[in-house]
């Protein structure tokens, strides 16, 4: 919060303050006076940001030109340059636009990084990914989401170590919040973590601490196995269901997987998983998938 009498009239005060009211966009308070030329830079990034909010994203990128002519320096308007480049998928040249902040502007901002890795992931670079990703933790620390996609993108590589690591960051810095009183109705959801981070434990062969953390997404979710929120970013029940199911079939817990499989059986008696699955079971046979099949196109 800004005291009563404080004046922006540099660029950094400027930067500053639109991160400042980026992270309190509801906080009550005194909002400094701006100087002319202040307040003339902050009513262009503010039409810009209007103007990517209504999907004008070449619109908002002249208005945000125009700003940075004034202004090279202006650090918030390059980032939201990059961003509309990239809403149009011209991810080359939204890097190029975040990479001039990065080498000539000492950034302490996690976001900067995290736009990056975004954009080297539609760029298929997983190594400057997670270079990137990596860079924003080493910024802020307790990045969820840093962490959470640092580590998807190592186990997409195949190191699962390094992933059930960043994981487990993830999982700590998940449990702080919700110990500090935090909703879990943020992005990412408690059980997207979970979830997650379990696929990588049983990829490890990890089998005990894959299906506590897939009995945690249960809890989350309860029992209905109905798609919740988006299903090509949220788990199903259904599926963490089938995660248990091999979990007992792999340790010989063939009723456990029973009492699993017959909720599957009625959601989607036809699904060749399911019934591949329950043979086994039925059979006392062991998981027929391989361990590495983890679902990861979900």
């Amino acid at each position: 919060m800004y005291p009563p009498g404080s004046t922006i009239t540099t660029l950094p005060q400027l930067d500053l303050l639109i991160d400042w009211l980026y992270q309190n966009p509801d906080a009550p308070g005194y909002i400094p006076t701006l100087s002319f030329e202040m307040k003339h830079l902050y009513t262009l990034w503010a039409r810009g940001q209007e103007l990517e909010h209504l999907g004008q994203f070449q619109s908002a990128i002249e208005i945000y030109k125009r700003a940075l002519q004034i202004a090279p320096d202006f650090i918030n308007a390059r980032f939201s340059w990059a961003r509309s480049l990239q809403a149009l998928r011209k991810y080359p040249e939204a890097l190029s636009q975040l990479q001039v902040i990065t080498t000539f502007y000492s950034s302490h901002d996690s976001n900067i990084y995290l736009q990056m890795a975004s954009i080297q992931r539609e760029l298929g670079d997983s190594a400057a990914e997670i270079f990137s990703y990596e860079k924003a933790l080493s910024i802020e620390p307790d990045n969820i989401y840093a962490w959470l996609n640092l580590g998807l993108a190592r186990r997409l590589v195949k190191d699962l170590d390094a992933s059930s690591r960043a994981f487990g960051e993830a999982i700590r810095c998940l449990d702080n919040l919700i110990r500090d009183g935090q909703p879990h109705q943020y992005d990412p959801e408690e059980d997207k973590v979970c979830f997650e981070a379990a696929r990588t434990e049983f990829a490890r062969s990890a089998f005990d601490e894959a299906e506590l953390l897939f009995k945690r997404v249960m809890d989350v979710r309860g029992q209905s196995l109905e798609l919740w929120g988006d299903p090509q970013h949220n788990p199903t029940v259904f599926y963490t269901m089938l995660f248990l199911v091999r979990i007992y079939l792999r340790l010989g817990k063939w009723s456990l997987a029973m009492e699993q499989l017959e909720a599957c059986m009625a959601f989607a008696p036809s699904d060749p998983n399911v019934g591949l699955l329950t043979g086994n079971a039925r059979n006392h046979g062991t998981d027929p998938l391989p361990v590495t099949w983890i679902w990861d196109e979900m």
